[in-house]
């Protein structure tokens, strides 16, 4: 038999009185035994007669599944389940880094059940990290409301308390494009690393400059170019693989420096050009951006960073009057407003609409003051 009760929270006033208080809002609980089998745990409600009739159905056998309680067992189900939905391993090493620090913040705080998961936990627990963007803080948020939410379809909670939790504000930096003068010497540099090798030596150096090509002509991520196959290339043009988020696959020309720079830099499996086929995403982007840190050194560009040059062969599309959505499918990006949330001070079509609204409105102020001094005139 199941006898329920409340588990008063500590901000509630009626916390000393114990079990023998019922009318307040805090989290109702079960405890006794259920088919022969001891039990205690929350009911995830705070509605007294909801959890009498929970516990009517659990002794007739309507509901005789385990209910996840604890917050370890929530958290080792969600990353099994986002394993099985595909999600890039990127992508689960952020969830990784999430709950180590959230079961890191419960375990200094007294925290193991879902139910002790309020916004008001979850505000404390936010409090906690040391990051220094907005941006990271409400991508953060992101996975928290996803990983509740989680909890929440699977019917271990009944509301998302990280919805509760608001954004933190973001700071949009401009996008940081390079001039023609720092493309030019980032290539100088690559030329001159090339002269005076042979051998092994050679071909490292040939590869690097290939990738400075690839991330000049292509606007590819980093972690894409360094994972360039050989059938990617058809003829004079590159496929661009952004099929893992938008599932379009994008093929554009590149010039001939580039296919004959990618020409001499073959792996020996014949597959890749940067790479053997084997190997993780993270180890081989963040190998050669060490080496690309150091090309810029090289070069004399203050903040170089390989991201640089996909952000300069969108600032030149759009300067050039190419429509935002085709610079957004270039891009990969999954919407059009992620491409003018970070490049729309280049829009080239915004601008000129701009120049002809602000012409005709000092067209008209211009007409105005004729025409008021014309009557001015016929008054005298």
């Amino acid at each position: 038999m199941l006898r329920i009760y409340r588990r008063h929270l500590r901000r509630c006033p009626y916390r000393a009185q114990g079990r023998r208080h019922t009318r307040c809002e805090c989290p109702v609980w079960a405890v006794g035994k259920l088919h022969g089998q001891p039990l205690r745990q929350s009911l995830l409600t705070t509605d007294w007669y909801k959890a009498e009739r929970i516990v009517e159905d659990w002794e007739r056998g309507i509901y005789a599944s385990k209910r996840v309680e604890c917050l370890a067992d929530a958290i080792g189900q969600f990353q099994r389940d986002a394993e099985g939905r595909g999600l890039r391993k990127p992508t689960l090493k952020k969830y990784r880094i999430l709950f180590d620090r959230l079961q890191a913040w419960c375990a200094e705080n007294h925290v193991a059940l879902l139910a002790d998961l309020t916004p008001e936990a979850l505000r404390a627990f936010r409090e906690s990290w040391s990051l220094s963007s907005g941006i990271t803080w409400n991508k953060n948020l992101e996975r928290l409301r996803a990983f509740c939410g989680f909890c929440v379809d699977s019917g271990w909670m009944e509301k998302n308390p990280a919805k509760a939790v608001k954004r933190s504000t973001e700071t949009h930096l401009p996008t940081l494009s390079f001039s023609t003068e720092e493309v030019d010497r980032i290539m100088e540099a690559a030329d001159a690393h090339c002269e005076g090798k042979s051998g092994p030596e050679l071909w490292n150096a040939k590869r690097l400059r290939a990738l400075v090509l690839v991330l000049r002509w292509t606007g590819l991520r980093i972690s894409d170019a360094v994972m360039l196959r050989v059938d990617q290339i058809q003829g004079n043009t590159i496929l661009l693989p952004y099929q893992v988020k938008t599932r379009v696959v994008v093929r554009v020309p590149i010039p001939a420096v580039v296919l004959e720079a990618l020409e001499e830099i073959r792996t020996s499996d014949g597959t890749h050009f940067f790479a053997p086929g084997a190997g993780m995403h993270e180890t081989r982007s963040g190998n050669w951006r060490r080496r690309l840190r150091w090309l810029f050194q090289k070069a004399g560009i203050e903040d170089g960073h390989a991201h640089r040059f996909r952000d300069t062969i969108a600032v030149e599309l759009l300067e050039s009057g190419v429509p935002t959505e085709r610079v957004s499918i270039l891009l990969g990006h999954t919407s059009t407003r992620t491409t003018e949330r970070h490049y729309s001070p280049w829009v080239k079509s915004r601008q000129d609409q701009l120049e002809k609204d602000m012409a005709r409105i000092w067209k008209k102020a211009k007409k105005e003051e004729e025409e008021k001094e014309c009557y001015e005139n016929i008054r005298s």
